[in-house]
């Protein structure tokens, strides 16, 4: 019977977490939502960016927003010639899975799901039900749903005259 009870109320907790962490494409989608007027009248290419969690110079903070949600800090400084200029910053920032826009120029930066797709080894695929229970157990020893070994970032996002005009990243 406490099984069964325990087993409930873990249930219990992570249906909770679940529903009020959302998931990242969730989260676009009620910014996208929030912003529609903004949304509909983008061409095509910067939808797609937006839906997948990719940014481009030239956005403006209402893209950025859309795509990758509200920044930890927010910084605005006088512009030379007038105007301000603001560098917004997300402190702990995962790349999304199919974004493909974050890479530094002079450095690869691997996200963890490519990782998982180039460096499994033939026999570790074989063995793929026993590594899920694994991952399981690890994710239960550190209390994450995420790998231990999922790579954050900050992400800096410069805008001038309301447009993106540079955005990189650093590990953290």
């Amino acid at each position: 019977m406490q099984t069964k009870t325990f087993s409930f109320v873990l249930g219990t907790a992570l249906g909770l977490a679940l529903l009020f962490a959302g998931c990242d494409s969730d989260n676009a989608s009620a910014r996208i939502s929030e912003k529609s007027a903004t949304y509909a009248t983008l061409k095509t290419w910067q939808k797609k960016y937006i839906e997948r969690g990719d940014i481009a110079t030239g956005f403006t903070p209402d893209m950025v927003y859309m795509a990758v949600g509200r920044a930890t800090k927010v910084k605005q400084d006088e512009a030379p010639g007038g105007g301000t200029d603001e560098l917004w910053t997300y402190s702990v920032f995962y790349l999304p899975p199919n974004a493909t826009h974050y890479r530094p120029a002079n450095q690869k930066v691997t996200t963890p799901y490519e990782a998982a797709r180039t460096t499994a080894a033939p026999a570790a695929q074989s063995q793929q039900a026993s590594g899920n229970a694994k991952a399981a157990s690890a994710a239960n020893a550190t209390g994450s749903l995420e790998p231990a070994d999922l790579q954050s970032y900050t992400l800096n996002v410069s805008f001038h005259g309301g447009k993106v005009v540079k955005y990189w990243i650093t590990p953290n």
